[in-house]
C-alpha cells in the first residue's frame, strides 16, 4: 500500500462498463500498434477494446487519490473494463507525445515510443521471469515460481526495476541533444542486444542453430572476402 497522491483521468466510453482510470502520462490505444499519453485524449476521440474495436470516449474527468497500482506484464499490454493499454507511461511530465523526446519535447526519435521502449528495457525482466523461475532448483529455494518474490518496491510503491532506470533517463533529459542523444541510443543499442538473446531463447532450437550458423557464415565470409581484397589491392600497389 502505498501513501502517494496521484492525480488520475477517469475515461469512460459508450460501453457501460467501459470506466479506466490511470494518471495523465499513461499510455492509452487509440488503435492497434498506436498509443498516446492520457493527457492528450480528449471527449470523442477513440480507443481500443479489447475486442479489437474501437469506441468513442464519452466523458473524461480528473480525480486525485492515494495509491497507485503499475502492473508489468509480458505483452507490456492490460485489459482494464474492456478497454487496452499500455503497461508503460511517458517519463516528462505533461508530455502529450508518446515519442521519446530529448530537450524537454524539442527534439523526438522518430519510430521509438515509450511502449515499445519498455518492451526494450523489460526484456531482462521477462527473462529473468520466463527461463530463471522455472528451473527446478529456483523453484526448490521459493515457495512459488512466478516473478513475485523478485519485486521490490520504494516507499512510493514504485518497482525497483523501474526506479532506477527512471531516474537515470531523467538526468539523460537534463543534458544537452547531443549528449543526451547519443546516451540513449547507446543505451537502446545495449538493450537490444537482450531483446535479440530474449527472441532467441523463445524460438525452436533448430531455428536458433539456423540463425546462429547464419550469422557466423556472414561474418566469415565477409573476413575471407576482406582479406582477398586487401591482397588484391597490395599486389596493385607493389
Amino acid at each position: 500500500t502505498t501513501t502517494t497522491t496521484t492525480t488520475t483521468t477517469t475515461t469512460t466510453t459508450q460501453n457501460e462498463n467501459g470506466v479506466l482510470e490511470l494518471t495523465p502520462n499513461h499510455l492509452l490505444f487509440t488503435a492497434p500498434g498506436k498509443t498516446v499519453p492520457a493527457s492528450a485524449l480528449s471527449v470523442g476521440d477513440d480507443v481500443l477494446l479489447a475486442s479489437g474495436k474501437l469506441e468513442s470516449i464519452t466523458s473524461i474527468r480528473t480525480v486525485t487519490k492515494q495509491g497507485i497500482y503499475a502492473p508489468y506484464t509480458p505483452s507490456g499490454t492490460i485489459i482494464t473494463n474492456g478497454i487496452v493499454s499500455s503497461s508503460f507511461a511517458t517519463i516528462e511530465t505533461d508530455s502529450k507525445s508518446s515519442y521519446v523526446s530529448l530537450n524537454k519535447g524539442q527534439y523526438t526519435l522518430p519510430l521509438l515510443t515509450y511502449h515499445r521502449l519498455g518492451l526494450i528495457y523489460e526484456s531482462p525482466h521477462r527473462m529473468l521471469c520466463r527461463h530463471l523461475t522455472t528451473t527446478s532448483r529456483w523453484n526448490n529455494n521459493n515457495n512459488n515460481n512466478n516473478c513475485a518474490s523478485l519485486e521490490t518496491y520504494n516507499s512510493e510503491g514504485m518497482s525497483h526495476w523501474v526506479e532506477g532506470p527512471s531516474r537515470a533517463y531523467q538526468w539523460v533529459l537534463q543534458q544537452n541533444v547531443v549528449v543526451g542523444g547519443i546516451l540513449l541510443i547507446g543505451i537502446v543499442g545495449l538493450w537490444a542486444v537482450f531483446v535479440i538473446l530474449e527472441w532467441m531463447l523463445l524460438l525452436h532450437p533448430i531455428t536458433i542453430i539456423i540463425t546462429v550458423g547464419g550469422a557466423l557464415w556472414l561474418f566469415f565470409f565477409w573476413r575471407r572476402q576482406t582479406y582477398y581484397y586487401c591482397r588484391i589491392q597490395n599486389k596493385t600497389a607493389a
